[in-house]
């Protein structure tokens, strides 16, 4: 499929001493939206996605679809519930969910007769999947003449060295057979190229999305909390928040940190239950028990950005870090890792702070913030008006639905 380029920024990046680019759907112009919708809106088909493969659908898997539900298109969720959280937001939000479970011949049937069902007009998969079913879903998508987008959004790529043949032939299955793959984070692009995994000729970087209010609504009293709100994988560097909370108490800070994310052994990837029990330890052995509270996952999260004027992100890769984005969605000052594109989300010193991963440097500006409130609100708001500018999802929808209509329902 050729696409038309022209109508976006394109992502240069180098292989290898070779350059290579991939356009930016974030850039794609959407000045023509009312033709496009026309081109929806006169197509036989019934206006469905099928989205399959999500593995929860917790707040942020279903902020796409319901700003497309506004023009329109319906979404229907054929996705697990790893944590237990998708119930609660299926019934509150009348999410049209179909429940994937471990047998793969149950959910082919299950998929066969939700293909049937509602007929859509594109099927959106993720790669989290069982391999076999991968290659099942893409086949009967193909057979069905069914358009194939495929989200890529971590670990399938990330960990493509890690990845067993059979994996890694599934994805690649898929990411090839695709009709557009949409790639979220800025090192996707080059190990597609430096694996070969798939062409990049129908790839578009994608970047995270998250809804946003244009008024900013958060206390001038906040608590003096800090916010973590991640799982604890080691790419993320969860042990430095030790170190950090060790050099505030030594400086005698009054503060509390947040941690929402903690798992307990339910998810087994990235060495999650080695590093959660290793940080639980960490924080014992070093006398830092008053200084923490730590959480399970929650739909909640609204509560934790709201009270919190600080997010900590320590993380190597922190382009587009979905809980970021919403942290600074909710004027939470942002103190991050440099690289992988930091800068691209925040200005350092003006809408966030970006380091090179020195701790003194963290409880510097830590200090600095909860010292200087009226810094701290400053900064706020420009980190609230840095995601209603570039991340917001509004218009991120939009976008992407030009593309659909423009590329595949034309």
């Amino acid at each position: 499929m050729k696409f038309n380029t022209d109508k976006c920024r394109l992502y240069k990046f180098e292989v290898n001493s070779k350059n290579y680019a991939i356009p930016i759907l974030g850039s794609y112009q959407v000045s023509d939206v009312e033709e496009a919708e026309n081109i929806r809106l006169t197509n036989e088909k019934k206006p469905v996605i099928l989205e399959v493969g999500q593995d929860q659908l917790t707040h942020k898997a279903y902020y796409l679809s319901r700003e497309l539900e506004k023009s329109g298109i319906h979404t229907a969720f054929f996705a697990g519930d790893r944590f237990g959280l998708g119930k609660e937001n299926v019934e509150k939000e009348k999410l049209d969910w179909i429940s994937m479970g471990n047998s793969s011949l149950k959910n082919w049937r299950t998929f066969r007769a939700a293909v049937k069902k509602y007929r859509p007009m594109l099927i959106e998969m993720f790669l989290g999947m069982k391999t076999f079913d991968i290659v099942y879903y893409v086949i009967y998508a193909k057979l069905k003449r069914i358009p194939i987008v495929v989200k890529c959004r971590g670990g399938e790529i990330l960990n493509w060295e890690k990845h067993r043949i059979h994996r890694k032939m599934a994805n690649s299955f898929a990411l090839r057979n695709a009709n557009i793959v949409l790639l979220r984070e800025l090192y996707m692009p080059k190990f597609f190229v430096r694996y070969k995994i798939a062409p990049l000729s129908h790839c578009f970087l994608f970047h995270n999305h998250v809804p946003v209010s244009e008024q900013l609504e958060k206390g001038d009293e906040l608590a003096p909390k800090i916010l973590y709100l991640n799982t604890l994988k080691a790419f993320r560097n969860p042990m430095k928040m030790l170190d950090i909370a060790e050099e505030l108490v030594h400086r005698n800070i009054d503060f509390k940190i947040d941690v929402v994310g903690m798992t307990d052994k339910s998810l087994n990837s990235y060495d999650v239950p080695i590093i959660e029990e290793r940080f639980r330890a960490g924080i014992e052995e070093r006398g830092l028990s008053q200084y923490f509270e730590l959480h399970k996952f929650t739909n909640n999260t609204e509560f934790y950005f709201r009270n919190a004027p600080i997010f900590l992100l320590p993380t190597d890769l922190v382009f587009c870090n979905h809980s970021l984005l919403e942290g600074m969605s909710h004027g939470c000052v942002p103190i991050m890792e440099g690289g992988d594109g930091a800068d691209l989300i925040a200005e350092d010193g003006v809408s966030g702070f970006i380091l090179d991963g020195n701790v003194s440097e963290y409880a510097d500006k830590i200090e600095l913030l909860l010292k200087d409130k009226d810094l701290q609100q400053k900064m706020g708001r420009n980190a609230h008006q840095k995601i209603w500018n570039d991340f917001n999802t509004n218009t991120q929808a939009k976008k992407v639905l030009s593309l659909y209509c423009r590329e595949l329902w034309s």
